[in-house]
Protein backbone atom coordinates (compact mmCIF):
# COMPACT_ATOMS: atom_id res chain seq x y z
CA UNK A 1 0.00 0.00 0.00
CA UNK A 2 3.32 2.37 0.62
CA UNK A 3 4.19 1.82 -3.17
CA UNK A 4 0.69 2.49 -4.33
CA UNK A 5 0.30 5.39 -2.56
CA UNK A 6 3.73 7.00 -3.63
CA UNK A 7 2.92 6.21 -7.46
CA UNK A 8 -0.21 7.01 -7.16
CA UNK A 9 0.49 10.74 -5.28
CA UNK A 10 3.62 10.95 -7.54
CA UNK A 11 6.14 11.32 -4.08
CA UNK A 12 8.25 9.41 -2.25
CA UNK A 13 7.74 9.42 1.49
CA UNK A 14 12.25 8.98 1.74
CA UNK A 15 12.09 5.19 0.27
CA UNK A 16 13.56 4.02 -2.12
CA UNK A 17 10.89 1.31 -2.95
CA UNK A 18 10.10 0.84 -7.00
CA UNK A 19 8.63 -1.58 -8.90
CA UNK A 20 10.84 -4.56 -8.99
CA UNK A 21 10.41 -4.46 -4.50
CA UNK A 22 6.67 -5.19 -4.88
CA UNK A 23 6.47 -7.76 -7.50
CA UNK A 24 9.91 -9.57 -6.25
CA UNK A 25 9.26 -12.92 -8.01
CA UNK A 26 12.10 -12.75 -10.56
CA UNK A 27 14.87 -11.45 -7.87
CA UNK A 28 14.23 -13.58 -4.91
CA UNK A 29 17.83 -13.51 -3.81
CA UNK A 30 18.48 -10.07 -4.00
CA UNK A 31 19.27 -9.27 -0.82
CA UNK A 32 19.77 -5.31 -1.77
CA UNK A 33 15.78 -5.31 -2.35
CA UNK A 34 15.46 -6.82 0.92
CA UNK A 35 17.30 -4.20 2.87
CA UNK A 36 16.02 -1.62 0.82
CA UNK A 37 12.18 -2.92 1.80
CA UNK A 38 13.00 -3.47 5.45
CA UNK A 39 15.16 -0.34 5.80
CA UNK A 40 15.01 2.97 8.81
CA UNK A 41 13.03 5.03 5.54
CA UNK A 42 10.28 2.68 4.81
CA UNK A 43 9.24 2.23 8.51
CA UNK A 44 9.71 6.21 9.09
CA UNK A 45 7.41 6.27 5.70
CA UNK A 46 4.99 3.96 7.36
CA UNK A 47 4.83 5.65 10.88
CA UNK A 48 4.12 9.19 8.69
CA UNK A 49 1.47 7.34 7.07
CA UNK A 50 -0.47 6.48 10.19
CA UNK A 51 -1.60 9.67 11.22
CA UNK A 52 -2.26 10.20 7.37
CA UNK A 53 -4.15 7.66 6.30
CA UNK A 54 -6.72 5.51 8.13
CA UNK A 55 -5.42 2.09 5.94
CA UNK A 56 -2.20 3.00 8.00
CA UNK A 57 -3.94 2.76 11.63
CA UNK A 58 -2.42 -0.63 13.15
CA UNK A 59 1.32 -0.71 11.16
CA UNK A 60 3.11 0.35 14.52
CA UNK A 61 3.95 -3.20 15.23
CA UNK A 62 5.14 -3.85 11.31
CA UNK A 63 6.99 -0.16 11.33
CA UNK A 64 8.93 -1.96 14.88
CA UNK A 65 9.47 -5.06 13.70
CA UNK A 66 11.26 -3.12 10.11
CA UNK A 67 13.63 -1.21 12.64
CA UNK A 68 14.63 -4.64 14.59
CA UNK A 69 15.51 -6.46 11.00
CA UNK A 70 17.09 -3.10 9.44
CA UNK A 71 19.36 -3.22 12.45
CA UNK A 72 20.09 -6.60 12.87
CA UNK A 73 21.15 -6.02 9.08
CA UNK A 74 23.03 -3.35 9.84
CA UNK A 75 24.79 -5.17 12.90
CA UNK A 76 25.49 -8.35 10.76
CA UNK A 77 26.87 -5.58 7.59
CA UNK A 78 29.64 -4.12 10.11
CA UNK A 79 33.32 -5.39 11.21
Amino acid sequence: MLYDIEQKEELRAGTKLTKRHVQFHNAKMNVRLAAQTLSESVADALCYLKNQNEHFSDVEPTAEFIRYINNDFDILNSR
